[in-house]
């Protein structure tokens, strides 16, 4: 009675709670305080964490004692077994006394870290001896691995800048221990094997549960089967399924902001090349470029399409004229109706600051054209007050098929004969000019008397620029027209206002006099943002302009775009491609692409022809170019983004280049997100972009590739094969999942199949809830057999 007594009292102290004794062991710095603390007091870490430098510390057994939430947290379950895990972490210099520590001990865990070759030596030749010196050979060992992110993360852009701002010795592949290697060094100690990592909270619990049930296992070792209580449904340490490193991060896009073509433009300002408008400034010639007045100015985009005899943009197609130049060809006059039409002129001022008539006629003091003249620029003295001279020279050609003709394409007017005058010509439209809307504008004269004009003394709403005053055509066929400014405007006021159409800037070393002036200049060219600009300046807040400038640059873009941009209007070059042809400006291509400029200059036979002719270039790619030139903006969608990287290359536009990747780079990322093959799309990229230097778009083409190697493997081995040996090699290496994974995880299966042939046949089961299972192994009297 007594003896059977003493049976239940011993089953009954087993079936309580089971303390177990952990030692941790190992090098200084591997990871063995990360993991306790992980453990017992659920400590997350992140990257900034891990890579401090080291500071030797042990996690205080006291904690137990004084820490409820350690106490909780000791307190688990393996196997229907209610365990206290007390874990004793140690320093790791091998030279100090720990014979404490391992006093009691129930099973000891031997940590080294695979960021650290050394350490797992020393578990080996130092820890092992160690152990089985202080313990004997009876305490189970368990080796862990710490620190396994270090595997992808050595080579992670994040990781590396983190630790070298911590003076920490970059890593490479051969510094890391992968797990066949942890693996050898545990079969030939004869002990298990186990990884884990605090950074991804992988494998802490169960290193630490299957380090219970070496321990449990044990401690069952030589009692008897009715002693051991719940001790026999204890199995052996279970296997550890791989861990699956992250799909690594896409290489770090760097962004490219939109590039400032002011200073570009800014060259063209006061340059004589590709200009097809000269203003006449108190008797000196300034000349420009329509392309930029029309896209920074409303006011002169109106004026220069009358004058050019284009369409209104807005209204309307750009006119299909081959160049801007002035036709002279739209009318048929005879001698006598041309005569008739010059003594038709009126003066006509309609414009944004008012208007005003005059029905004088043109008088022989207008026309400025003295003996010697060329017979050729046919005056308007001699046509209104000679018409014996017209009709002999109607007489003598018949009918004058053009104005062109009669007047040898050029018209000639004495600026210094008028005030201001508006030609107002037949709604026919005569030397293609129409009058359907005729801006402001004004002639200087010398005065009134001169002239022989009843004119009004200009006001402040009075218009500042003259009608055409001549019509010439230019070395490389362009024609242009002389346009003169108010008197009253001086030469350097004009250069800035032009400086301010090309370049939204302003001088800032004008005094305030100055400033004023500009201020009233700027007001009759109806330029309002250049006017709120000078009165900043005058108020001393300059700060407000940036914002004024940026809005004006950007409008003037747009405009550009919108009006310019592979459009026939005002354009006065064609680009031959191979799938079209496109209308360009050779201003604007000139002023933002040297290799333009240097192509369209005079050596070379481009200027003189107006057409350039580009073999293997899409119309598509092309317009991609032209879209940055005339924007400073990439385009954000192009269906040959390999033609384009090969015009950046030609054009040597490296900021296009940059932009065009981030671009790209963007659009695989989001066709990846949204399931689209880009396994394809890398390949087609990859090829291009190697080959004219696109960076980024070859580290995120091959991240892609890295990242699906087996779709990459399964279904375009062929190309892969065409690759060099560095790329091919560089993709086997950083493949995802990694070589060593899918080996770990083809020795896992195998294992667990091994497992499943060796498990004695198990009986199917069904539970009392009839719920049906394999059992377990135990005990079978609260299971039924499956009928």
């Amino acid at each position: 009675m007594d003896r059977g007594g003493g049976q239940q009292t011993f089953v009954e102290d087993v079936n309580r709670l089971q303390v177990i004794k952990c030692v941790l062991v190992g090098d200084r710095a591997v990871g063995k305080s990360h993991l306790v603390c992980a453990k017992m007091s659920g400590t997350k870490y992140t990257m900034r964490d891990l890579v401090q430098t080291h500071i030797s510390t042990v996690w205080a057994i006291d904690h137990y004692r004084s820490n409820s939430d350690v106490q909780r947290r000791s307190i688990c379950t393996v196997e229907c077994v209610t365990c206290s895990l007390r874990l004793w972490d140690t320093f790791g210099n091998h030279e100090k006394d720990r014979q404490f520590a391992y006093s009691s001990a129930d099973v000891i865990l031997a940590c080294f870290s695979v960021a650290d070759r050394r350490s797992l030596g020393h578990v080996e030749t130092h820890w092992m001896p160690e152990v089985h010196r202080m313990c004997g050979s009876h305490v189970p060992v368990v080796l862990c691995a710490c620190k396994i992110d270090m595997r992808y993360l050595y080579n992670d852009p994040a990781y590396m800048d983190l630790a070298k701002a911590a003076s920490q010795r970059k890593l490479s592949s051969e510094d890391v221990v992968f797990p066949d290697e942890g693996k050898e060094v545990a079969k030939r100690l004869g002990i298990y094997y186990y990884e884990t990592s605090v950074l991804v909270q992988y494998g802490i619990d169960e290193v630490f549960s299957n380090c219970i049930r070496a321990a449990l296992i044990s401690k069952r070792r030589g009692k008897i089967l009715v002693g051991l209580g719940n001790l026999k449904s204890v199995v052996r340490p279970h296997l550890q399924v791989p861990h699956l490193p992250p799909r690594p991060l896409p290489p770090r896009l760097n962004e490219v902001e939109g590039k400032d073509v002011a200073g570009l433009d800014a060259s063209m300002v006061g340059n004589r090349e590709f200009t097809d408008v000269v203003f006449l400034v108190q008797g000196r010639e300034i000349e420009a470029h329509c392309v930029f007045l029309i896209a920074a100015s409303t006011a002169f985009q109106g004026f220069l399409e009358e004058m050019f005899g284009v369409e209104t943009k807005s209204s309307g197609a750009a006119s299909n004229l081959d160049s801007r130049s002035l036709t002279c060809s739209q009318v048929t006059l005879t001698g006598s109706e041309l005569v008739s039409q010059v003594n038709d002129f009126d003066i006509d001022m309609v414009g944004d600051f008012g208007h005003f008539h005059d029905d004088r006629r043109v008088s022989e003091a207008d026309t400025g054209i003295g003996d010697g003249g060329d017979p050729r620029a046919c005056s308007w003295r001699s046509l209104s007050h000679d018409p014996e001279g017209l009709s002999a020279a109607h007489a003598a050609g018949g009918e004058c098929s053009s104005v062109g003709q009669l007047f040898s394409r050029r018209f000639s007017m004495s600026a210094r004969r008028c005030r201001a005058l508006s030609l107002k010509l037949s709604e026919a439209g005569s030397w293609g000019v129409s009058t359907r809307h005729l801006p402001d504008f004004e002639v200087e004269a010398d005065s009134e008397k001169d002239s022989g004009l009843n004119l009004r003394t200009p006001t402040a709403s009075s218009t500042c620029l003259s009608s055409v005053l001549s019509q010439q055509s230019t070395e490389n066929g362009k024609d242009r027209v002389t346009i003169a400014v108010d008197e009253s405007v001086t030469p350097s006021q004009f250069r800035t206002v032009l400086h301010f159409l090309y370049t939204g800037d302003l001088p800032d070393n004008l005094s305030d006099d100055a400033f004023m002036a500009l201020k009233r200049v700027a007001q009759l060219f109806g330029l309002d943002d250049m006017d709120r600009m000078i009165t900043n300046i005058l108020n001393e807040e300059s700060f407000l302009n940036l914002e004024i400038k940026r809005k004006f640059r950007e409008e003037k873009s747009r405009q550009l775009s919108a009006l310019f941009l592979g459009q026939d209007y005002f354009s006065d070059v064609s680009i031959e491609v191979d799938d079209g042809l496109i209308r360009g400006h050779l201003a604007l291509l000139s002023a933002r692409c040297d290799v333009l400029l240097t192509m369209f200059s005079s050596e070379f036979s481009e200027r003189s022809t107006g057409r350039v002719r580009f073999p293997g270039v899409g119309v598509d790619a092309f317009l991609g170019v032209l879209e940055y030139l005339y924007t400073g903006k990439c385009p954000s969608s192009c269906k040959d983004w390999a033609g384009l990287f090969d015009l950046c290359d030609r054009f040597f536009l490296p900021h296009l280049m940059a932009s065009a990747e981030v671009v790209v780079i963007r659009q695989l990322m989001a066709a990846m997100e949204s399931g689209a093959d880009v396994v394809e799309m890398a390949l087609v990229l990859i090829g291009p972009a190697t080959l004219h230097g696109a960076r980024q778009l070859v580290k995120h083409c091959t991240w892609i590739l890295r990242v699906n190697y087996k779709d990459l493997i399964e279904n375009n081995a062929s190309v892969v094969e065409t690759f060099d040996d560095r790329l091919q090699s560089e993709l086997v290496r950083d493949r995802w999942p990694p070589v060593w994974y899918l080996k770990e995880v083809e020795i896992y299966e195998k294992a667990l199949l091994e497992m499943n042939k060796l498990r004695p046949q198990q009986s199917w089961l069904r539970r009392s809830d009839g719920e049906t299972c394999i059992s377990p192994g135990g005990c079978l009297s609260f299971w039924k057999r499956k009928t």
